[in-house]
């Protein structure tokens, strides 16, 4: 929550005069005030307290070389500052009209997604020093946040609802350890560079059918590419199939999203990356049910998260067939 005391710090620090919250832009993580100020719109960040003042500089600083290489990302209008013992940011605002809310717009994205990887490539900082939270850990730091989960989900006596969460942390820990045989064998051939590590729904913003911003780069680390895009299609089926069962995806239309990336990067997807789609992609819920250790709604959040359980099962026990879905056609 934004206090009385964070906003007059705010306004005095950063030189925010008349400054008056209009709305929370929401966020999984991060605090997102819309304000209006004398001198127009801005949007303050305020970052969980893990967000080192060091490392959301250097985010700033990819940004900048992002938006003067012409990519269009939310530029911050100052350096970052430890207030109340959180780092806090203003960056511009950009008005929009749509998400990636459609298969079309989906396109554009991952359109722009190829061009992002390449100027990534070149303009993110080295050494990068990786974020405390991640999407994009491995079995072994997705194993560490989920055992700090199922240690807070003490059930009482007849709390049945607690038991059936305990038993979803207990499925997720069997897969992720079907996930883990195949990572030790194939995660370290796969190509790696700077990703954005959230290339989602909500942080690609459209205006009048082009691509406005791409927002949150909080994720941003070297990873690999596999992993970025299948956390970017995991996303768009939660909102564009929702209730679609794995069997049932639409993979023509999954096949034109990858088709759109490889058009549009210097470095179409290796084949080794198109194997490894069906285990990035049953990863993905695997992550989220742990990142429930660190929301304020565990309970709520695993319950959502753990929904998702049987399409990573399934992704996992039918890995060559999607594999052979997501083939370019011919």
């Amino acid at each position: 929550m934004a206090s009385a005391g964070l906003l007059g710090a705010v306004e005095a620090d950063f030189g925010l005069r008349q400054l008056m919250v209009e709305r929370d832009l929401g966020g999984a993580y991060n605090l997102n005030l819309l304000v209006r100020t004398r001198s127009g719109r801005r949007v303050v960040r305020v970052h969980r307290p893990w967000a080192s003042l060091d490392r959301v500089a250097l985010l700033q600083r990819t940004r900048l070389r992002l938006a003067a290489a012409g990519l269009p990302v939310a530029r911050p209008l100052a350096a970052p500052r430890r207030l109340a013992g959180r780092v806090v940011e203003v960056e511009e605002f950009v008005g929009h009209d749509r998400l990636a809310d459609d298969w079309v717009r989906a396109e554009s994205a991952f359109a722009l997604l190829g061009r992002l990887h390449d100027v990534l490539r070149r303009a993110a900082p080295s050494p990068l020093p990786l974020p405390a939270v991640s999407h994009a850990g491995g079995p072994f730091y997705v194993l560490a946040w989920l055992e700090r989960l199922e240690h807070a989900l003490t059930p009482a006596p007849g709390d049945g609802e607690m038991v059936r969460e305990r038993a979803a942390c207990r499925e997720t820990r069997h897969l992720l350890g079907r996930f883990a045989i195949w990572w030790r064998q194939h995660a370290a051939w796969l190509p790696r560079q700077p990703i954005h590590g959230d290339f989602g729904w909500a942080n690609v913003l459209f205006r009048e059918g082009r691509v406005a911003a791409v927002l949150d780069f909080d994720f941003l680390a070297p990873r690999e590419r596999a992993f970025e895009l299948a956390r970017s299609l995991w996303t768009l089926l939660r909102r564009l199939a929702p209730g679609i069962p794995p069997v049932r995806y639409p993979w023509e239309r999954l096949r034109r999203l990858l088709a759109a990336y490889d058009a549009a990067t210097e470095r179409p997807l290796q084949p080794a990356e198109l194997a490894a789609l069906p285990y990035e992609l049953a990863r993905v819920p695997l992550t989220w049910v742990a990142e429930a250790a660190l929301t304020g709604d565990a309970v709520g959040t695993l319950h959502r998260a753990s929904a998702e359980l049987p399409a990573s099962r399934w992704l996992l026990d039918h890995a060559a067939a999607v594999t052979a879905e997501l083939l370019p056609a011919g």
